[in-house]
Protein backbone atom coordinates (compact mmCIF):
# COMPACT_ATOMS: atom_id res chain seq x y z
CA UNK A 1 0.00 0.00 0.00
CA UNK A 2 1.29 3.44 -0.88
CA UNK A 3 0.12 6.95 -0.18
CA UNK A 4 1.22 10.23 -1.74
CA UNK A 5 2.99 12.27 0.89
CA UNK A 6 3.99 15.45 -0.94
CA UNK A 7 2.67 17.74 -3.65
CA UNK A 8 5.54 16.75 -5.91
CA UNK A 9 4.21 13.20 -6.16
CA UNK A 10 6.81 11.64 -3.86
CA UNK A 11 5.56 8.34 -2.49
CA UNK A 12 6.58 6.47 0.63
CA UNK A 13 5.29 3.04 1.60
CA UNK A 14 3.56 2.72 4.93
CA UNK A 15 6.04 -0.02 5.81
CA UNK A 16 8.86 2.50 5.48
CA UNK A 17 7.00 4.86 7.76
CA UNK A 18 6.70 2.13 10.38
CA UNK A 19 10.41 1.35 10.19
CA UNK A 20 11.21 4.98 10.98
CA UNK A 21 8.94 4.71 14.00
CA UNK A 22 10.79 1.84 15.67
CA UNK A 23 10.77 3.79 18.92
CA UNK A 24 6.97 3.82 18.99
CA UNK A 25 6.38 0.11 19.39
CA UNK A 26 3.63 -1.10 21.77
CA UNK A 27 6.21 -2.95 23.87
CA UNK A 28 7.84 0.33 24.78
CA UNK A 29 4.47 1.80 25.70
CA UNK A 30 3.55 -1.14 27.93
CA UNK A 31 6.06 0.19 30.48
CA UNK A 32 4.56 3.67 30.63
CA UNK A 33 2.30 3.01 33.63
CA UNK A 34 4.69 0.64 35.40
CA UNK A 35 8.00 2.48 35.56
CA UNK A 36 8.89 4.27 38.79
CA UNK A 37 9.38 8.02 38.84
CA UNK A 38 12.73 9.18 37.54
CA UNK A 39 14.68 12.37 38.02
CA UNK A 40 14.30 14.94 35.29
CA UNK A 41 17.17 14.80 32.77
CA UNK A 42 19.69 17.61 32.62
CA UNK A 43 18.72 20.43 30.25
CA UNK A 44 19.79 19.62 26.71
CA UNK A 45 21.50 21.98 24.34
CA UNK A 46 19.25 24.25 22.33
CA UNK A 47 17.67 22.27 19.51
CA UNK A 48 18.19 23.22 15.89
CA UNK A 49 15.16 21.21 14.75
CA UNK A 50 12.49 23.00 12.76
CA UNK A 51 9.64 23.79 15.21
CA UNK A 52 6.96 23.32 12.55
CA UNK A 53 8.24 19.86 11.63
CA UNK A 54 8.56 18.83 15.27
CA UNK A 55 5.00 20.02 15.94
CA UNK A 56 3.71 18.04 12.95
CA UNK A 57 5.63 14.98 14.15
CA UNK A 58 4.15 15.38 17.62
CA UNK A 59 0.62 15.49 16.22
CA UNK A 60 1.27 12.41 14.12
CA UNK A 61 2.73 10.40 17.01
CA UNK A 62 -0.24 11.19 19.23
CA UNK A 63 -2.55 10.00 16.46
CA UNK A 64 -0.59 6.87 15.62
CA UNK A 65 0.23 5.93 19.23
CA UNK A 66 -2.60 7.02 21.58
CA UNK A 67 -0.64 5.83 24.61
CA UNK A 68 1.67 8.78 23.99
CA UNK A 69 -1.23 11.22 23.84
CA UNK A 70 -1.43 12.99 27.23
CA UNK A 71 -5.14 13.73 26.79
CA UNK A 72 -5.92 10.09 26.00
CA UNK A 73 -3.86 8.78 28.92
CA UNK A 74 -5.41 11.30 31.29
CA UNK A 75 -8.91 10.20 30.24
CA UNK A 76 -7.96 6.54 30.78
CA UNK A 77 -6.68 7.35 34.26
CA UNK A 78 -9.96 9.10 35.04
CA UNK A 79 -11.85 5.93 34.10
CA UNK A 80 -9.64 3.82 36.37
CA UNK A 81 -9.51 6.34 39.22
CA UNK A 82 -12.04 4.59 41.45
CA UNK A 83 -10.38 1.21 41.07
CA UNK A 84 -6.96 2.71 41.75
CA UNK A 85 -8.28 4.46 44.84
CA UNK A 86 -9.79 1.21 46.12
CA UNK A 87 -6.51 -0.63 45.62
CA UNK A 88 -4.60 2.09 47.46
CA UNK A 89 -6.98 1.91 50.43
CA UNK A 90 -6.47 -1.85 50.62
CA UNK A 91 -2.70 -1.43 50.58
CA UNK A 92 -2.63 1.41 53.09
CA UNK A 93 -5.88 2.48 54.79
CA UNK A 94 -4.15 5.60 56.14
CA UNK A 95 -2.85 6.78 52.75
CA UNK A 96 -3.93 10.14 51.37
CA UNK A 97 -5.50 8.62 48.29
CA UNK A 98 -6.25 11.91 46.58
CA UNK A 99 -2.68 13.15 46.97
CA UNK A 100 -1.16 9.84 45.84
CA UNK A 101 -3.34 9.69 42.73
CA UNK A 102 -2.50 13.28 41.86
CA UNK A 103 1.21 12.58 42.25
CA UNK A 104 1.06 9.46 40.10
CA UNK A 105 -0.89 11.29 37.40
CA UNK A 106 1.69 14.06 37.32
CA UNK A 107 4.55 11.56 37.11
CA UNK A 108 2.93 9.57 34.30
CA UNK A 109 2.05 12.63 32.24
CA UNK A 110 5.52 14.11 32.74
CA UNK A 111 7.09 10.85 31.56
CA UNK A 112 4.80 10.74 28.52
CA UNK A 113 5.57 14.33 27.57
CA UNK A 114 9.30 13.64 27.83
CA UNK A 115 9.00 10.61 25.55
CA UNK A 116 6.77 12.56 23.18
CA UNK A 117 9.27 15.41 22.93
CA UNK A 118 12.17 13.05 22.25
CA UNK A 119 10.33 10.98 19.65
CA UNK A 120 8.88 14.05 17.94
CA UNK A 121 12.36 15.39 17.37
CA UNK A 122 13.56 12.01 16.11
CA UNK A 123 10.68 11.55 13.67
CA UNK A 124 11.03 15.13 12.41
CA UNK A 125 14.48 14.21 11.06
CA UNK A 126 12.98 11.70 8.61
CA UNK A 127 9.76 13.32 7.38
CA UNK A 128 8.70 16.68 6.02
CA UNK A 129 5.69 18.63 7.27
CA UNK A 130 3.52 17.59 4.27
CA UNK A 131 4.48 13.95 4.81
CA UNK A 132 3.67 14.09 8.51
CA UNK A 133 0.34 15.75 7.80
CA UNK A 134 -0.46 13.03 5.27
CA UNK A 135 0.38 10.32 7.80
CA UNK A 136 -1.72 12.02 10.47
CA UNK A 137 -4.65 12.26 8.07
CA UNK A 138 -4.28 8.60 7.10
CA UNK A 139 -4.26 7.32 10.69
CA UNK A 140 -7.10 9.65 11.70
CA UNK A 141 -9.74 8.09 9.47
CA UNK A 142 -10.77 5.07 7.48
CA UNK A 143 -8.51 2.03 7.40
CA UNK A 144 -5.68 3.93 9.10
CA UNK A 145 -7.78 4.67 12.18
CA UNK A 146 -9.05 1.09 12.12
CA UNK A 147 -5.45 -0.09 12.31
CA UNK A 148 -4.73 2.19 15.29
CA UNK A 149 -7.90 1.02 17.08
CA UNK A 150 -7.32 -2.65 16.28
CA UNK A 151 -3.62 -2.85 17.10
CA UNK A 152 -4.08 -3.33 20.90
CA UNK A 153 -6.73 -6.01 20.30
CA UNK A 154 -4.49 -7.81 17.83
CA UNK A 155 -1.60 -7.72 20.28
CA UNK A 156 -3.77 -9.11 23.09
CA UNK A 157 -5.03 -11.89 20.82
CA UNK A 158 -1.46 -12.83 19.89
CA UNK A 159 -0.47 -12.91 23.56
CA UNK A 160 -3.51 -15.06 24.38
CA UNK A 161 -2.69 -17.52 21.61
CA UNK A 162 0.91 -17.79 22.80
CA UNK A 163 -0.36 -18.47 26.33
CA UNK A 164 -2.72 -21.17 25.03
CA UNK A 165 0.05 -22.80 23.01
CA UNK A 166 2.33 -22.87 26.05
CA UNK A 167 -0.46 -24.00 28.39
CA UNK A 168 0.08 -21.11 30.80
CA UNK A 169 -2.25 -20.77 33.81
CA UNK A 170 -5.35 -18.78 32.98
CA UNK A 171 -5.29 -19.70 29.28
CA UNK A 172 -8.09 -21.60 27.59
CA UNK A 173 -5.89 -24.66 27.25
CA UNK A 174 -4.55 -25.23 30.77
CA UNK A 175 -3.72 -28.86 30.10
CA UNK A 176 -1.52 -28.24 27.08
CA UNK A 177 1.66 -28.77 29.10
CA UNK A 178 0.33 -31.65 31.16
CA UNK A 179 1.22 -35.14 29.93
CA UNK A 180 -0.60 -38.29 30.94
CA UNK A 181 1.16 -39.77 33.97
CA UNK A 182 2.79 -43.17 33.54
CA UNK A 183 1.31 -46.08 35.48
CA UNK A 184 4.30 -47.31 37.48
CA UNK A 185 2.27 -49.25 40.07
CA UNK A 186 3.20 -52.95 40.10
CA UNK A 187 0.29 -55.44 40.27
CA UNK A 188 -0.12 -57.50 43.41
CA UNK A 189 1.62 -60.92 43.32
CA UNK A 190 -1.69 -62.88 43.29
CA UNK A 191 -3.57 -60.55 40.94
CA UNK A 192 -4.69 -61.68 37.44
CA UNK A 193 -2.36 -59.09 35.88
CA UNK A 194 0.67 -60.63 37.60
CA UNK A 195 -0.21 -64.27 36.77
CA UNK A 196 -1.25 -63.76 33.15
CA UNK A 197 1.51 -63.91 30.50
CA UNK A 198 2.42 -60.67 28.81
CA UNK A 199 1.40 -60.27 25.23
CA UNK A 200 4.18 -59.70 22.76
Amino acid sequence: MQCTLSPTGRKVTLAAAFVALFALTPAAQAQTMAQPAQKAPAPAAESTDDPATVAAAREFIQTYRPNLNPAFVSAQMDKAKEQMAENLKKQDPKADVKAVLAQRRAEVLARINTQLDTQSQMVSHYFTVPELKALTAFFSQGVGKKLVDSAPKIQMELMRRRAVARGLPGSRNPGAMQSKPLNTTKPAPNSPEASSPQKK
